[in-house]
């Protein structure tokens, strides 16, 4: 398992805690590769270690054409360079210049990782990092696999956060390999983890015009005219009732739909505070709007009349109004529109 292997593995589990989706390739810029670059939000480039810097007969590596074709589609490029020195020749050393100069904070360096060294070693030192970094257990499928190759007293120790890493120094120590360490391991997870994310706060779409529409049943009639008069105005509406389904994995769907939506608008009412759904909505809206910032997304809570913020906790401090039995749904559609304008524009100013 060299450099790159390492590198990829580490993206793969980064991107996960950080709710990113890679789409991986392999190979050079062929046909379905450039489909893949079309398919995705960006691109991120993992170069250096055991991979030459092959060049082609127009004299550009394969990272530098799909940068190239990356550019050419609008994509914005990551950068992850492994700091494989010792072998770097010309073509590398003007690459990573050129990626330098290129991506500029999109470009990380990763150091520390080994040209080459075990499969099996490095494996289990990458999962152990992900598990103590992130607060995951050990996955049950690497487990069954060490148990069946080691055994299970000797799978036990080797899936134990606390006996683990020494286990895995003696082992590169026996062997005489290089074999980053767990601690080494978990900083180039966060590093990473921040690389991903931080791009997906700056390249997320601004304040589409999707709004996930959060209510009670209770409060459906409200909800309803709500929705009409959003549409009234030109904005996309997200009501449960009206894209659910019977079978469905509902759960999944909400979820999908809150984090690409816009704006997550909360009807609060003595109803929606008894509703666990209602609070788990808010939970995920909260959160998405955390992960993507202010640039992307937003939550705007409703306060019918007499309910207060204090049985919702996650939205204290939040800006919200308050509707009162003369409020007509068309002039508040029209508030919301005007926000979500407001904030679209200030937004792209700031980037």
């Amino acid at each position: 398992m060299g450099a790159c292997r390492i590198a990829r593995a580490l993206l793969r589990l980064a991107a996960e805690a950080g709710g990113v989706t890679l789409l991986e390739k392999h190979g050079g810029v062929t046909t379905p590769v450039a489909q893949l670059i079309e398919a995705s939000e960006a691109v991120v480039l993992v170069y250096g270690g055991e991979e030459p810097a092959v060049e082609d007969v127009w004299g550009l590596s394969l990272v530098e054409l799909e940068m190239r074709y990356a550019s050419v589609r609008k994509k914005p490029v990551l950068g992850v360079l492994l700091d494989s020195t010792e072998r770097m020749g010309a073509t590398m050393t003007r690459l990573r210049g050129h990626l330098e100069r290129q991506l500029g904070p999109a470009m990380l360096h990763l150091q520390g990782l080994p040209e080459s060294t075990d499969f099996s070693l490095a494996q289990v030192a990458v999962v152990h990092a992900w598990c103590l970094q992130y607060q995951r257990p050990f996955p049950a499928d690497m487990r069954q696999a060490l148990v069946q190759e080691l055994g299970p007293g000797e799978a036990r120790d080797w899936c134990d956060p606390r006996v683990a890493p020494g286990i895995l120094a003696r082992q590169a120590a026996q062997r005489g390999i290089v074999l980053p360490s767990v601690s080494a391991l978990m900083e180039m997870l966060s590093q990473l983890e921040t690389l991903l994310v931080d791009w997906q706060q700056r390249a997320a779409p601004v304040f589409n015009d999707r709004i996930f529409l959060s209510y009670a049943h209770a409060d459906r009639a409200l909800a309803v005219a709500l929705e009409q008069a959003l549409e009234a105005v030109g904005l996309e509406p997200w009501r449960d009732q009206n894209h659910l389904r019977k079978g469905e994995q509902f759960l999944e769907i909400i979820r999908h739909e809150i984090e690409h939506s816009g704006a997550f608008v909360v009807l609060l009412s003595p109803e929606s505070a008894g509703s666990r759904w209602v609070r788990w909505e808010i939970e995920h809206a909260k959160a998405t709007e955390q992960r993507y910032g202010d640039d992307t997304f937003f939550v705007f809570p409703i306060c019918l009349e007499n309910t207060a913020l204090e049985p919702f906790p996650s939205l204290s401090g939040c800006n919200h109004i308050t509707l009162t039995p003369t409020t007509d749904p068309a002039q508040l559609a029209r508030l919301l529109r005007a926000d979500l304008d407001r904030r679209r524009h200030e937004a792209r100013i700031r980037r």
